[in-house]
């Protein structure tokens, strides 16, 4: 069925997002957001970005939703039109040039230091999936920070329940083109396919997905929060430049013709985590199966788990990433998960898009969920045009490991 029929102009149509077990996980993600410095924007820029965000909104009608449950279903649906741009603000504009000073943002530190102040302001401790079922809430909001002499920090926020990185970084990119008058790329919405798309690997056996399932996840979380407490959030920062050199170096044509970027930053990750045993890896699977298109919204996402001695060389990395997995059928095991001992990466930084138009200075999602996660997580996003950054909150970190990639690797505390 087309977009425009499913998505609809009715309050009382239903939209399937998801149903079964990936729906059921998606109620225990937390909100896709991030916050972006920049320089250049002028009173004109504002009113661009609130009108910009208006026309998204009427663009994909699916951001006016609220989420509705169906237990009995194990199903998650959209109702979209429950807030409309004629009913409800979707952007808040906050001048802060009279309560903020900016200076001294020269470096990565005070840039991110900057922008996670911002984003501790706008943090909700209750911003899973789960909680926008309970509330009934806007699932799609945006605030503009004003500091004087042309800076601003815009943030972007969506539910889970509707976007993966992916979807998000087509939003911002949507916003960009209504502000500079330019071609929008059409998000597309509604492909029936991603509503029974399964996170696991396809030839993954019902034992394998028990093994990796909800319950051993749970008790991985139980475990850590009485052992594994103390969790701190932490930024690498990754130079392009020099990953681009790395890659050349450690590719090994013998197992695999490339290795990118990303590769190579897991292997970093594996490397340098003593306190996991496997890491798991976020596919984006609309490269990978041709039932899904470039532009389709939603979440896409596949994963699949790998030991972290096997992750910790980027070019048997690059091999199960090129396979889709790494386990075979009835492979799979649950201690690592049941321990609490296994990392879940997430990429954000393969479709970063950013507001044309003016200068960005730092780019960062939202951290404030690392605090109360108890487990291993690393998020690996493009901070500006010349670097990618790593956000994480490992519990046991070698330093030996770090200390070997110090030439292309810098530490924020």
């Amino acid at each position: 069925m087309p977009s425009d029929q499913r998505i609809g102009s009715s309050n009382s149509m239903e939209i399937l997002i998801h149903c079964g077990y990936y729906a059921t996980r998606l109620k225990l993600l937390p909100k896709i957001e991030s916050c972006t410095l920049c320089s250049g924007w002028d009173e004109d820029k504002v009113q661009d970005f609130t009108k910009a965000i208006k026309q998204v909104v009427i663009e994909n009608p699916i951001l006016s939703s609220h989420l509705n449950w169906r237990k009995h279903e194990k199903s998650l649906y959209a109702c979209p039109n429950t807030y409309t741009p004629e009913n409800h603000s979707f952007v808040t504009v906050v001048d802060e040039s009279d309560n903020t000073t900016i200076n001294d943002l020269d470096s990565h530190e005070s840039r991110l230091g900057f922008i996670n102040n911002i984003a501790d302001k706008l943090a909700c401790e209750k911003n899973l999936v789960s909680d926008d079922i309970k509330t009934k809430r806007s699932l799609f909001h945006c605030h503009l920070f004003r500091f004087g002499n042309g800076y601003t920090c815009y943030h972007v926020g969506v539910s889970h329940a509707l976007a993966d990185a992916h979807t998000y970084y087509l939003i911002i990119d949507q916003i960009s083109a209504f502000m500079n008058q330019k071609p929008v790329t059409k998000i597309v919405w509604g492909n029936p396919d991603l509503t029974t798309l399964e996170t696991f690997p396809d030839h993954f056996t019902r034992q394998d997905k028990r093994r990796l399932g909800l319950l051993p996840l749970l008790l991985g979380f139980f475990r850590n929060s009485i052992f594994a407490r103390g969790r701190k959030e932490q930024t690498w920062i990754f130079s392009k430049e020099k990953l681009n050199l790395q890659k050349t170096e450690q590719v090994d044509l013998n197992v695999a013709e490339y290795i990118s970027s990303h590769d190579l930053i897991i292997s970093a990750i594996c490397r340098a985590n003593q306190s996991s045993d496997e890491v798991s890896i976020h596919m984006d699977n609309r490269t990978r199966d041709p039932s899904f298109g470039p532009n389709d919204g939603g979440n896409c996402l596949k994963k699949f788990h790998m030991p972290s001695k096997v992750g910790s060389n980027p070019n048997l990395c690059r091999k199960a990433v090129n396979r889709g997995y790494y386990f075979e059928a009835n492979e799979a095991e649950s201690k690592a998960t049941m321990m609490g001992r296994v990392c879940y990466t997430s990429n954000w930084s393969t479709g970063y898009k950013s507001i044309q138009g003016v200068s960005t200075l730092c780019h960062c999602p939202s951290m404030s969920f690392f605090r109360s996660m108890p487990t291993d997580l690393c998020l690996v996003y493009q901070i500006d045009e010349n670097n990618i950054a790593v956000a994480h909150n490992i519990h046991k970190v070698n330093c030996v490991e770090l200390g070997k990639m110090e030439t292309w690797l810098k530490v924020l505390k």
